[in-house]
């Protein structure tokens, strides 16, 4: 958070070279924080026309559930393919208080199994090192996301996740 903190006190400073465009992703429930009003706020005030989403990758055809938060600004004045965006973020805009302009538009986009994003090149998989212990999968089964080559969805964690359950 201080990272983010220090970048918005440079932006309302003023940079002396402004970047052309900003792309910023956070979690979903960062588009209701002071943080990024704050953010909005001064890119505004630096000329910059921002557009922002709360968008899933499978809403891209990407199976992969988890939303996220994308701020998109760019410079005013600069011809940007962003000032008309892509078909799949309908419904997914939000507005200055961080609420979606249009909530009830809803995308349906089929999205790919999870074997066309898997690695079958034939090389040994360490199967033992990716088995979950008998304990584990008993104690926290309701976390689990159990997928299989042919799923078009998941929802998986990172490590860090997984020291906090695990």
């Amino acid at each position: 958070a201080r990272s983010f903190a220090s970048v918005l006190s440079a932006i309302e400073r003023g940079l002396r070279v402004a970047p052309s465009r900003v792309f910023i992703e956070n979690v979903r429930g960062f588009e209701v924080s002071e943080s990024r009003r704050r953010c909005v706020r001064a890119l505004r005030a630096c000329g910059y026309d921002v557009k922002e989403i709360i968008i899933s990758p499978t809403a891209l055809g990407i199976p992969y559930t988890r939303e996220r938060y994308y701020l998109m600004a760019s410079l005013r004045g600069f011809n940007d393919a962003a000032a008309t965006p892509h078909p799949a973020f309908a419904g997914r805009m939000i507005d200055d208080d961080g609420a979606f302009i249009d909530p009830h538009t809803a995308l349906h986009v089929e999205c790919a199994q999870l074997d066309a994003y898997v690695d079958s090149t034939g090389r040994s998989i360490d199967t033992e090192s990716l088995t979950l212990k008998p304990e584990t999968v008993r104690n926290y089964w309701k976390f689990l996301d159990v997928v299989t080559p042919a799923s078009r969805r998941c929802a998986t964690f990172t490590a860090g996740y997984a020291s906090t359950v695990f």
